[in-house]
């Protein structure tokens, strides 16, 4: 069971989640939405995330037009890699 925490937000020039936030470019693409939230996972949920949060694929899926298969791939590598 997840602790109850703050939506994922996607403003104009950051991804954010509660006090937690990354700088993304205004004219951004894909690619760098998905690498900015990968940084922005490694700071949050006790500094160790180990596991996807699937309303944070919802708003990526939106924001990227990317298959929801490729951005949790692409978490689920992330998240190996930093245990």
């Amino acid at each position: 069971m997840h602790e109850e925490r703050s939506k994922l937000e996607v403003s104009e020039y950051s991804l954010a989640v509660g006090e937690h936030s990354v700088g993304i470019p205004f004219s951004r693409t894909s690619d760098q939405l998905v690498e900015a939230y990968l940084e922005l996972i490694t700071l949050v949920r006790d500094q160790r995330p180990t596991e996807l949060r699937l309303d944070d694929i919802d708003v990526i899926e939106a924001e990227t037009g990317y298959e929801r298969t490729f951005i949790e791939n692409r978490v689920n590598a992330h998240l190996e890699a930093l245990n």
